[in-house]
């Protein structure tokens, strides 16, 4: 009898132990991804190394320390409870990094949901795209001979997001013109299935002279497309000054191009095979999502039906929201990619099957910031790509005036050899990159109403 009663005591408190269990395994792994980690490896410190996977040589694996702020963040987008915990297990362990083959399954055999605009009988030779075209290019300024200066860069914007242009003028790279190094910025652009927007593309091509317009359908699943024809540019356009890096970046997000020199002088003169952004270890995206029930379509961007790509895991890549070069990996890339065949997901694509092939270091550092945007990225001394939201544009549009007129005063009380304390703003002169005064001073006079 005491050892019945024992057993039924034992069944109903079995299940409440394990509900407690898993319970505190999932309030450890929440709290650890809400506390801030600092990726291993920064392009800030030049006493620590970053983070990085090389390329695949030998195809021998190598043993990398996966930080658990770029596995966990994939581990969220997947919205697989049981994969959070997975990950936030491994979190501080050594990983393999294997070599990636692209494989993919047999498109007359696949049913179920498809990548919208690329069905399984849809042809996916790249050169076709990019040079079965009498015509490449629609709009080229300055009839393809610009004067590039040290670097290049390419921001994916679509035909309709003028105001994404104009915003993109205002602000970020409203401040090169008082940075030594020269740069050159260039919207590409692809063809809208509106005429009249594709008319107000020419006519604002023709206004600012900073767009180019390739002769292909512009889609979200076209990005490595648009990517490709980035780099078909820059590879082909007869410069003056040919560009020695190539720095792609979105519409949405935001540069502050004083890092970027600080980052330049960094990696010294002719560096090789370079290529750094926000790096996303080895992940098992592709099995997670689920499809969507009212349509044949993913309800994700980031998967991949078997007939593209069938593989366990993507290959190391970096986060396709701005990533920097060296033009000789942008050749390499370039070339190794359109051996490839046409894969959706541009920065697993080019970034990470393309310099996988190309046996190029993928270099993590953390001022390439893929996650929510903050005020106080903004003016950052560790940041230096973004996202950006209607809030922080605005305020960067905002600033961007009283800034220049202030670094304008600056020069000038420098030219003259003055040293008054009299001057019209009473600000430090890297006010610019002062995160707590910015906050303090210029954001705290701002109502959040005038803003949004």
């Amino acid at each position: 009898m005491r050892i019945r009663k024992w057993r039924k005591m034992f069944q109903v408190i079995a299940p409440l132990l394990i509900i407690v269990a898993l319970t505190m395994n999932l309030i450890f792994t929440f709290n650890a991804l809400n506390r801030e980690v600092q990726p291993t490896g920064s392009m800030n410190d030049p006493n620590i190394p970053s983070k990085t996977i090389k390329g695949s040589e030998s195809k021998s694996d190598e043993k990398v320390w996966n930080v658990n702020h770029h596995s966990l963040r994939e581990a969220i987008m997947s919205h697989v409870g049981q994969e959070v915990v997975k990950v936030a297990a491994k979190s501080l362990s050594a990983r393999t990094v294997k070599y990636v083959h692209f494989t993919y399954s047999d498109p007359k055999a696949y049913q179920g949901p498809i990548v919208d605009g690329w069905p399984p009988g849809k042809e996916r030779n790249l050169p076709r795209y990019l040079n079965g075209k009498e015509r490449p290019f629609l709009i080229q300024p300055n009839e393809g001979r610009n004067v590039s200066g040290d670097v290049l860069f390419m921001i994916h914007s679509s035909p309709e997001k003028m105001s994404m242009r104009d915003g993109v003028r205002k602000t970020w790279f409203f401040y090169q013109s008082i940075c030594k190094t020269r740069m050159t910025a260039l919207f590409i652009v692809g063809l809208h299935k509106d005429p009249s927007i594709n008319q107000r593309v020419r006519d604002e091509a023709e206004t600012y002279g900073d767009i180019v317009q390739a002769n292909f359908d512009d889609h979200y699943n076209n990005l490595t497309i648009k990517s490709l024809f980035c780099f078909k540019y820059a590879i082909e356009t007869k410069w003056i000054k040919p560009p020695e890096f190539l720095f792609k970046v979105d519409d949405d997000s935001f540069v502050n191009v004083a890092h970027l020199e600080e980052l330049l002088n960094k990696l010294g003169s002719n560096p090789k095979k370079l290529l750094i952004g926000h790096l996303l270890p080895n992940n098992p995206l592709p099995k997670l999502v689920l499809p969507a029930e009212k349509d044949n379509n993913f309800t994700k961007k980031w998967v991949s039906p078997s007939y593209m790509f069938n593989g366990p895991v993507y290959p190391p890549f970096v986060s396709g929201s701005g990533y920097f070069m060296s033009m000789d990996a942008v050749h390499c890339i370039y070339n190794e990619v359109l051996k490839l065949p046409f894969f959706h997901l541009e920065d697993v694509l080019i970034t990470g099957f393309g310099a996988q092939n190309c046996n190029i270091t993928l270099t993590d550092s953390n001022q390439f910031f893929a996650g929510p945007p903050l005020v106080s990225d903004i003016v950052s001394d560790d940041i230096m790509v973004h996202y950006t939201n209607s809030y922080t544009k605005n305020i960067l549009l905002k600033m961007a005036l009283f800034d220049f007129l202030q670094a304008k005063y600056n020069a000038l009380i420098a030219q003259l050899g003055s040293k008054t304390d009299e001057k019209p703003w009473n600000l430090p002169s890297n006010y610019y990159f002062n995160t707590t005064m910015f906050q303090e001073e210029y954001v705290g006079r701002i109502p959040k109403a005038e803003l949004e």
